[in-house]
């Protein structure tokens, strides 16, 4: 992505800040949780470079921290917050009702991504967004 825009270097940066900080978790996670703890530790680091990335692009196009948080954070936490709620009483119902052994991965990982799909969809299309309204014509205008 940042290709063309003259941050060559971007990539390299990103998967460097992913790259030290499994180095440093991967180890630590193993001790304490064996592979739930590297797993936790692959998410970290993955997280780190999310917020490199971020960090690289609001300084490419010039956007301070501020303007970050009022105009792109601030206005998504709402439906981020009623995906990852629907995300989270899903597993808790997973939890709490018998499953057969052959069939638990599939209705975790099948259930938890259709219910991703479909809250998902319904809380963008129904949310204020500028872009939420162009997508909304465009399907309107392809349904037709």
């Amino acid at each position: 992505p940042f290709v063309g825009t003259g941050l060559v270097w971007a990539p390299l940066t990103i998967e460097l800040a992913i790259f030290i900080t499994y180095l440093v978790a991967a180890p630590a996670g193993l001790l304490i949780a064996d592979v739930r703890g590297l797993a936790f530790a692959f998410a970290l680091a993955q997280g780190v470079g999310a917020v490199t990335a971020t960090f690289i692009a609001m300084r490419a196009v010039n956007i301070r921290v501020r303007e970050l948080h009022s105009c792109v954070i601030w206005p998504v936490v709402p439906l981020s917050s009623v995906v990852v709620g629907s995300l989270v009483a899903y597993r808790v119902l997973v939890d709490h009702i018998v499953i057969p052994i052959d069939l638990r991965g599939d209705v975790r990982v099948g259930g938890a991504l259709l219910c991703l799909l479909l809250i998902g969809s319904g809380a963008l299309l129904m949310s204020s967004l500028p872009e939420a309204s162009q997508l909304r014509r465009f399907l309107l205008r392809r349904s037709a």
